[in-house]
């Protein structure tokens, strides 16, 4: 007796259906993923650039806004830059 003799042709419809299904749970995960991700890119983010890693930059941004002056500022330039 051969393979295909054996199978019942009424069952083709539920493995369709059963495939459909399958792939359904597999994109609704996929969203559910991708959801979750994006809502976690909402959170607002520190500026790490480079002007915050540096110390002279950050003096420069403090003689800036006024809060050191001119004195302070070279002083501060000439520690930092003599390490």
């Amino acid at each position: 007796m051969h393979y295909y003799q054996m199978v019942d042709r009424g069952d083709i419809g539920i493995n369709f259906f059963m495939a459909f299904i399958g792939l359904l749970f597999i994109i609704l995960i996929v969203v559910i993923f991708k959801l979750s991700k994006d809502k976690g890119a909402e959170k607002p983010k520190l500026d790490q650039g480079p002007a915050h890693n540096n110390p002279v930059e950050i003096a420069k941004e403090r003689y800036a806004k006024g809060e050191i002056d001119k004195d302070e500022f070279t002083q501060l330039k000439k520690d930092l830059t003599n390490e």
